[in-house]
């Protein structure tokens, strides 16, 4: 998000916490930092 959007990783990292809290999207990696981030809902339009 930061690179897509323009933001700091604090902001980046702020707006995906956001999202994930919203059930919007799911954090895939388990780590705090370089998190990879999936939206189950699309992905599982392709099942």
């Amino acid at each position: 998000m930061e690179v897509i959007r323009g933001l700091s990783p604090k902001a980046g990292g702020s707006l995906a916490q956001s999202f994930v809290d919203a059930g919007i999207l799911k954090e895939f990696t388990g780590q705090s930092r370089n998190r990879v981030f999936v939206f189950e809902e699309y992905l599982g339009s392709f099942e």
